[in-house]
């Protein structure tokens, strides 16, 4: 992608990384996809481990939302989990189109950097999680009720990322 996050429509591009989370003195980790358009996330998935099913389970929950689109280039970093052979064949049965970001450069997926930031300092350095269902309860309330349907990004004309989607497919 070369650092280009200019986007002309839904479902064009799809970014993803994985970030850690701690919980009761250990990490779980959050997968999550997000329409680069809009800025929403669309699939995501906390588990307390970095095994490739949970990436899968993220994507597809974002299939689902997304009424499983083709064409689309999923943008990553190179880890492991987006590597795999499993991943790669969900990729290839659903039409995307891989993309990685350079080895060791974050600002190729800047933009999911940028969410992970603001998800840590608006919700998870805020609370200590004693177990993972509740790291999930928060992280839904946070996800699906904050970020997706309250909070306005300047570059959505100051819209939530919902708000912004019903917009343009109205």
């Amino acid at each position: 992608m070369n650092q280009d996050f200019k986007v002309l429509g839904l479902d064009k591009i799809w970014l993803s990384d994985i970030t850690y989370i701690p919980v009761a003195g250990r990490w779980s980790y959050l997968f999550a996809i997000k329409d680069l358009f809009n800025r929403e996330i669309i699939g995501w998935e906390l588990g307390p481990t970095l095994e490739t099913h949970h990436l899968l389970n993220a994507f597809e929950k974002a299939l689902i939302r997304r009424r499983h689109p083709k064409g689309i280039i999923f943008h990553s970093d190179r880890g492991v989990q987006y590597a795999s052979k499993d991943f790669r064949k969900l990729l290839n049965t659903n039409e995307f189109i891989q993309s990685m970001s350079r080895k060791g450069n974050c600002y190729d997926n800047a933009p999911m950097e940028s969410f992970f930031k603001t998800l840590k300092v608006e919700e998870v350095y805020r609370r200590k999680f004693n177990t993972i269902k509740e790291a999930k309860y928060f992280l839904f309330d946070y996800i699906e009720r904050y970020y997706n349907k309250r909070r306005r990004h300047s570059a959505l004309g100051y819209l939530n990322p919902v708000e912004f989607r019903e917009r343009i497919t109205a």
